[in-house]
């Protein structure tokens, strides 16, 4: 398994975010990526710890996401921190949190067996444009729609807080992604999907649905995703 943590950090800073390892003792290979929105933070380094020492770890960034690969012709042993993704956090992100998501992760070239958990970068003194605080439940268009390859929804929660879920459904009903699924602090919020499935794979273009689930509020909205 491989997870990204959750991290604490005010705009405008830097923040470390952990990557570990679990259950996948004895590899010589792992490659996998990290995709975030590049509005909110920018990566500008990959640290190995020290599991990772004594072998070769690269790293190229793109528009929105990390790419790292590391390999060890000696292998890599034990299991826990393996690196260190440092952020660069905007000055004035919208929303109170950056996603990160986990995809297309191989250790040793094979992907069937690795369990991905995502991350997220939360932004300690942001939340509440305005100096408002929302008086009940609401779930926003996602914005971009029709979209590709990300786009973000927006949804509020009453002073009180609450339970929220979040989920994306294909026209089945099966669900696809689950954005959040925690308990929330009274605010403006946001959740971003990057088209990527719980498993971490490109989902189909087509038609989806973004359902909000909290206390005493379900409301489901129409997303398109593009080719």
């Amino acid at each position: 398994m491989i997870s990204i943590a959750c991290v604490d950090c005010e705009p405008g800073s830097t923040v470390e975010v952990p990557v570990m390892i679990d259950g996948a003792d004895g590899f010589y290979g792992l490659e996998f990526k990290v995709l975030h929105d590049a509005n909110l933070a920018g990566v500008v380094n990959v640290i190995p710890s020290d599991l990772a020492l004594g072998g070769l770890l690269e790293w190229r960034v793109t528009d929105g996401q990390v790419h790292v690969a590391a390999a060890n012709p000696m292998g890599y042993e034990g299991r826990g921190e393996f690196c260190r993704i440092v952020y660069e956090v905007a000055e004035d992100p919208f929303g109170d949190q950056c996603g990160l998501d986990l995809a297309d992760a191989r250790v040793d070239e094979e992907t069937s067996f690795i369990d991905m958990i995502d991350g997220e970068i939360n932004f300690s003194l942001t939340g509440i444009p305005d100096g408002t605080m929302p008086e009940q439940y609401a779930l926003y268009p996602a914005a971009p729609n029709p979209f590709n390859p990300m786009t973000k929804i927006a949804y509020d929660v009453p002073a009180s807080g609450g339970h929220v879920r979040i989920e994306i459904y294909d026209v089945t009903g099966r669900v696809v992604r689950t954005l959040v699924n925690t308990e929330k602090s009274g605010g403006h919020h946001e959740a971003v999907w990057h088209g990527r499935t719980d498993g971490g794979e490109r989902a189909a273009s087509g038609i989806y649905f973004c359902r909000m689930e909290a206390p005493s509020y379900i409301v489901t909205k129409k997303l398109t995703m593009l080719q």
